[in-house]
């Protein structure tokens, strides 16, 4: 029986040579089996392996479902990783602060936001509102305050000077009779019970420099 063709492994008849073939082509399978090992095995010069493969059957299973060149992924890998050292990493559109000049690799600046201070809440968080800074301070003030009228608790205890004028004779009364003084005296009246403003508290020249360090928001990419 003629020798069958083949150049893999998966092309070998294994039910060759039948038990009634010559014997002579049995050096004609030999021959065969020997190409189609080279063929699927070549090695690195291509007239098959020179050194042997010791890896065992698990360890061959590790290559089951491999698509692309293995070390052509781990240098991806390798670069990704490289990558990644130098990224600080967050879900996207994460928004954190830093306390640098730019954003970090991988991050954005939102500058939207100027001049403003943080508030920690213990409810929804992501807002802002206002309409001051509290930097604008920093430079002298000055404010008034609401008019209001003193009561007697809080007059200065104090007391006036009176002067008695000469009556005549008949002029007053007292008892329904003529010619004695009033013993009631009452001294002159001063004040113009108005309402008053209390000045500006702020020194001429004075300012509150509050100190202060410089945040960004930034965005994850």
């Amino acid at each position: 029986m003629p020798i069958e063709g083949a150049s893999n492994i998966s092309q070998l008849d294994d039910s060759y040579p039948l038990s009634g073939d010559q014997t002579n082509q049995g050096d004609n399978h030999i021959r065969l089996i020997k190409e189609v090992l080279k063929l699927q095995f070549p090695g690195e010069l291509g007239d098959g392996l020179a050194t042997a493969v010791n890896v065992s059957e698990t360890e061959f299973t590790y290559l089951e479902g491999v698509t692309s060149p293995i070390q052509e992924q781990i240098d991806a890998l390798d670069t990704r990783l490289a990558s990644a050292e130098g990224t600080l990493n967050a879900p996207v559109n994460t928004r954190m602060t830093f306390n640098q000049p730019s954003a970090p690799v991988g991050w954005t600046q939102d500058s939207d936001k100027n001049d403003y201070m943080m508030r920690i809440v213990s409810g929804v968080g992501g807002g802002f509102g206002g309409t001051d800074s509290p930097l604008s301070f920093t430079t002298s003030h000055s404010h008034t305050t609401a008019a209001h009228v003193l009561t007697i608790a809080e007059m200065p205890s104090h007391t006036h000077g009176y002067k008695m004028e000469p009556f005549a004779t008949g002029s007053h009364e007292k008892n329904g009779t003529y010619g004695e003084l009033q013993e009631t005296r009452q001294s002159d009246a001063t004040g113009g019970s108005n309402a008053h403003n209390h000045g500006n508290t702020n020194v001429a020249g004075n300012s509150y420099a509050f100190k202060y360090m410089d945040f960004i928001v930034c965005v994850k990419d």
